[in-house]
């Protein structure tokens, strides 16, 4: 029987790449990614079609919460969460990652900017999950992008597990900021010790 979070920290997620720790003072105002090891605390990250990342190092007894949306993703927010995990004990040959629902590569149509930012990552198009949809307009797969990011951070591709899930495709499950719009809920990644 484990201990109860007492408390859930969350910020302003901006579509960055800056990653904090946390204790039990307050959270920094603005961020797309929090690491903890307080038992007393959940991190916690809001989504509607971007992935939320949750990692855990059972060893360092630490765990984080991170928004990739494709910006954040492009500038490797997940190996920068890694990296952020140091301070606090955290080996990414240890962590475990589980990337949960987000819009897929079927839905996920981008502009020729989004396809060049993701390419400066170094990852092939295969990685980024590149394709042609059906208006004949590029389409990546932002949870594929993250899972190759993370490989290429340490973790082993054994640790990281798919949730899954389209936002887009089903309304009745999700919430889309690009199907609904402003109208649009939002979800939580959350985690805690």
């Amino acid at each position: 029987r484990g201990v109860q979070p007492e408390a859930m920290a969350c910020t302003l997620q901006v579509h960055g790449a800056q990653v904090h720790r946390v204790g039990t003072g307050p959270a920094p105002a603005e961020g797309d990614g929090l690491w903890t090891s307080e038992r007393s605390l959940a991190v916690a990250v809001r989504v509607a079609d971007c992935v939320p990342i949750l990692l855990w190092d059972p060893q360092a007894a630490a765990v984080a919460a991170v928004h990739a949306g494709w910006r954040g993703t492009a500038q490797d927010i997940v190996g920068r969460a890694v990296l952020e995990g140091a301070p606090l004990g955290v080996e990414a040959g240890r962590l475990r990652a589980a990337l949960g629902p987000s819009i897929g590569p079927c839905c996920f149509e981008v502009g020729p900017e989004v396809v060049d930012a993701l390419r400066a990552l170094d990852l092939s198009d295969r990685l980024i999950g590149l394709r042609t949809g059906p208006r004949g307009l590029p389409h990546v797969d932002l949870r594929a992008t993250n899972e190759a990011l993370l490989a290429r951070a340490g973790i082993s591709r054994g640790e990281i597990e798919h949730v899954g899930g389209c936002t887009f495709c089903d309304p009745d499950r999700y919430e889309s900021y690009r199907r609904d719009g402003p109208a649009s809920g939002r979800m939580r990644g959350l985690i805690s010790l």
